[in-house]
């Protein structure tokens, strides 16, 4: 409390160090409750939370850090960061909730380059849509793995069957009310991964 209420007072250093350690004392918390006192569930719940909290540090970064950063270039750069520290993070406590964070990660990454590349709102779409493509690679490649990998391969078949439907239903809209008599690349393309 009195860190928010006193928040100008910092200078920009200290309060960058504020924002880091709140996802960092989550990881830290997580990895002692799992590996000291013995308890992975509770262990995990406090490292998803730091995991999910890094993204939102990222945001609260650029939006109050005074920040004059092309935004497409930040989202790029915080998303591969988060995503990096995702999959270090499933690769280190294999659960399927980490498996969805590193994908929505990869996810975020890939948006992020369309948006920095220029591409048009239905390329953004169908790269959502191309990715389910590697996610399904992924589940077969994990489903033949070590047993330690088996709720991983879970978190990405079952991701699959959300984002494409998803991806679809966008494309469709899109296409309605963007061009209705003359529907893009992107559409097809969009349709194409998905078949």
């Amino acid at each position: 409390i009195l860190v928010v209420r006193f928040w100008a007072v910092f200078p920009q250093g200290v309060q960058l160090l504020f924002i880091a350690a709140v996802p960092s004392s989550f990881y830290l918390a997580g990895w002692a409750v799992r590996s000291k006192l013995k308890l992975p569930v509770a262990g995990g719940a406090l490292t998803g939370t730091g995991a999910l909290l890094l993204a939102v540090d990222f945001a609260a970064i650029y939006q109050f850090g005074g920040l004059v950063l092309d935004p497409a270039l930040y989202w790029l750069g915080s998303s591969l960061f988060c995503t990096a520290i995702y999959a270090l993070t499933a690769w280190r406590l294999p659960i399927e909730f980490f498996g969805y964070v590193s994908l929505v990660g990869v996810s975020s990454t890939l948006l992020a380059l369309t948006r920095v590349l220029g591409l048009p709102f239905e390329w953004e779409i169908a790269s959502l849509t191309a990715s389910a493509i590697a996610m399904v690679e992924g589940a077969g490649r994990l489903d033949v793995a070590p047993v330690k990998w088996t709720e991983l391969a879970r978190a990405t078949r079952r991701m699959v069957q959300v984002l494409v439907p998803a991806t679809l239903a966008m494309v469709v809209f899109d296409s309605v009310t963007a061009a209705p008599d003359n529907p893009t690349v992107g559409h097809a393309a969009a349709f194409g991964f998905a078949a």
